[in-house]
């Protein structure tokens, strides 16, 4: 159980972000050009409803001009597979080792009460690493409002991907996007922060969810950067979900606007803002960007 849980959330993104659909001005979707090429960027909606499709006509259209579907990680049976594996080799302690053998009293005994609290079961956890856990508790907590990871445009387009018989790429592997999770430094301040936070989600991600509609990024970056004011420790942590990986997928995607095919990536909307953000990181490597 604890695996599968893990696997949807980590293949859907490392931020859990979603959105209903609108027909605002703008979206939280980007076409990037090059003289040869484009490319564009939609930020992810990871766990999401069936009513929420099909998305906005300009996205649609963009998907069907395309001919490559980019994701964060591929969702193929073998990427599935070394996703387990990697969950199993890298995101679990191994011997007899728990994490309360790597977490202080303050946040062991924080993490207790709230499993208590939720009625799970400390045995399901307890083998994990933070950031495993932190995606885990989130992803419950998710599914609880109604959404669910099979729904997400991830796994919406590319289901529409395979069904066209396109292909489908990764800017990361599933090996990366595990590693990325089991190697966060900071186990109690990252544990502690997760559990804090949890309690707030339902209304942080109203918050999210207006921005993602109205393709407003500064209130989207605030609400990530303000987040991480909350708690300083956790800037280490973003450093590396975040902008140490934008600057190696701006990097993959420069090379795509270098061919002359059409990609349509799609990737977590944390990954769409700020002056670290792709469409920012692409702008300064001389493309055209353009929210549309």
């Amino acid at each position: 159980m604890e695996i599968k849980i893990v696997r949807h959330v980590i293949v859907s993104a490392v931020f859990l972000i979603w959105a209903v659909p609108c027909f605002a001005t703008k979206h939280f979707f980007w076409q990037v050009s090059s003289p040869v090429t484009t490319v564009y960027l939609l930020g992810s909606i990871h766990m999401a409803k069936p009513e929420f499709y099909p998305l906005d006509p300009v996205i649609e259209k963009s998907f069907a001009d395309a001919d490559y579907l980019v994701l964060e990680v591929r969702m193929d049976p073998m990427s599935m597979y070394t996703m387990g594996k990697g969950i199993r080799d890298q995101g679990m302690y191994s011997g007899s080792q728990t994490v309360f053998d790597h977490i202080d009293k303050q946040t062991a005994d924080m993490f207790r009460n709230y499993l208590k609290h939720k009625n799970l079961p400390l045995s399901l956890f307890s083998k994990y690493k933070p950031g495993m856990i932190m995606m885990q508790l989130a992803a419950l907590e998710i599914q609880k409002m109604g959404f669910s990871p099979q729904h997400g445009i991830d796994m919406y387009f590319m289901r529409k991907a395979n069904g066209m018989k396109r292909p489908v790429l990764g800017l990361e592997t599933a090996q990366q996007q595990i590693a990325f999770l089991a190697e966060l430094p900071g186990d109690s301040a990252l544990l502690r922060y997760s559990i804090l936070s949890l309690k707030d989600l339902p209304q942080k991600m109203g918050e999210i969810v207006q921005a993602w509609k109205t393709g407003d990024t500064k209130a989207m970056h605030a609400l990530f950067t303000d987040t991480v004011a909350e708690y300083k420790k956790l800037k280490p942590v973003m450093k590396i979900l975040i902008d140490d990986r934008n600057v190696k997928m701006a990097e993959k995607i420069g090379a795509y606007l270098k061919s002359d095919k059409v990609y349509f990536i799609v990737v977590g909307a944390g990954h769409l803002t700020g002056p670290l953000g792709l469409p920012s990181l692409l702008k300064k490597a001389g493309f055209t960007v353009l929210q549309k």
